[in-house]
């Protein structure tokens, strides 16, 4: 989730007249402290990032406590993650709240939580602070865990030698599980439990602790942990039509995407978006409607959408013969692939599978 108390950074593009033949950029940095070496500024931004955690853990012992009502001695560690995770992602997210006006602020009195103690007490506040809370619970249940600041790669691709501190952008939590490195962000709304959304994953990180931190790479999920199978019964009719029923089941960071883009819509607005999000995969005028009722409030359940879908006149006649296309959900396939040769790299967001 997006990360908050980073030391700012600028840049300042400069256009050079015409007749100049080459373009300058000058960087401007903006801290408390002057240095030109890469590794020594790190280490200062790591030790401050400590500092400010520190003052968050110390200042909020009083919900230590909390961990004794969320988890039980006899769990298993992965059964202690799982609770603290599903109970801080239970709470309040103002990161995804429609903005107030200034009325509405002015009427509801809420005022952003300074710390965690106060976040846990009000029980509301930021997808970071959320994030920085499920850290303390994790530590405080005896965990061995790590605050990180990590480069979203949504937008650029992260260089350290840039020392481009508000790069480092987002941050999630790293937990040593049977000497695996595990990474969380419950900060972030309908992420599944020991994923990252995708623009998280693969990408790099400072690991903040006492002496200043070291890089980390986040992993990247398997494919098989978001994949989408689409389940059609159909049948072809006189007039050359295809209709019956279909399921399609959106899995871990796939159905993530969905929640998100609808997590304000209403009933109306999910239900069209999930009816127009299948017709882009059929290359033909296709009939749909959803027939069942998705589950959009999860982070971990599939979700599963029932259709009733009629492509009218799928057959074409070809003399004394019918062709019947095999590909049904091509449509987002056309073109793809068509060159024997690439230039250009291709990227992915996170790795899926469709069946």
């Amino acid at each position: 989730m997006e990360a908050t108390n980073i030391p700012s950074f600028q840049t300042e593009d400069f256009m050079p007249p015409e007749n100049e033949l080459k373009a300058r950029v000058d960087f401007i940095y903006q801290d408390d402290f002057s240095e030109t070496v890469p590794d020594k500024f790190w280490k200062h931004v790591g030790k401050n990032g400590m500092i400010l955690w520190k003052a968050l853990w110390e200042s909020a012992k009083p919900w230590r406590a909390a961990v004794g009502q969320i988890v039980a001695p006899s769990d298993t560690p992965e059964v202690k993650l799982r609770k603290i995770y599903d109970r801080v992602q239970t709470i309040r997210n103002t990161s995804y709240e429609l903005r107030k006006t200034e009325q509405e602020e002015k009427r509801v009195k809420e005022k952003p939580p300074e710390n965690v103690e106060e976040l846990w007490k009000r029980g509301y506040g930021d997808g970071g602070n959320l994030t920085w809370l499920f850290l303390g619970l994790v530590r405080a249940a005896g965990f061995e865990a790590y605050g990180c600041w990590v480069a979203d790669r949504r937008s650029y691709f992260f260089v350290p030698q840039t020392m481009e501190t508000q790069k480092l952008n987002s941050n999630v939590v790293l937990v040593k599980v049977n000497g695996k490195d595990v990474y969380f962000d419950p900060g972030a709304a309908y992420t599944p439990f020991a994923m990252l959304m995708w623009a998280e994953t693969g990408t790099p990180g400072l690991r903040l602790d006492k002496d200043g931190g070291g890089w980390i790479q986040t992993t990247l999920p398997l494919s098989s942990e978001s994949k989408t199978p689409r389940t059609a019964k159909l049948k072809l009719t006189d007039t050359g039509d295809l209709e019956g029923k279909l399921t399609i089941t959106y899995t871990g960071l796939d159905a993530m995407r969905p929640r998100l883009e609808n997590h304000t819509s209403d009933e109306v607005e999910r239900k069209k978006f999930l009816e127009d999000d299948l017709k882009s995969q059929i290359p033909a005028a296709v009939e749909a409607e959803l027939t069942n009722k998705p589950e959009w409030a999860s982070s971990e359940a599939p979700l599963v959408a029932e259709f009733d879908i009629k492509i009218p006149g799928w057959v074409s006649n070809a003399g004394k013969r019918a062709m019947l296309p095999v590909g049904i959900f091509a449509a987002t396939e056309k073109r793809i692939f068509e060159h024997a040769n690439r230039v250009h790299p291709i990227y992915f967001s996170i790795p899926l599978r469709e069946n």
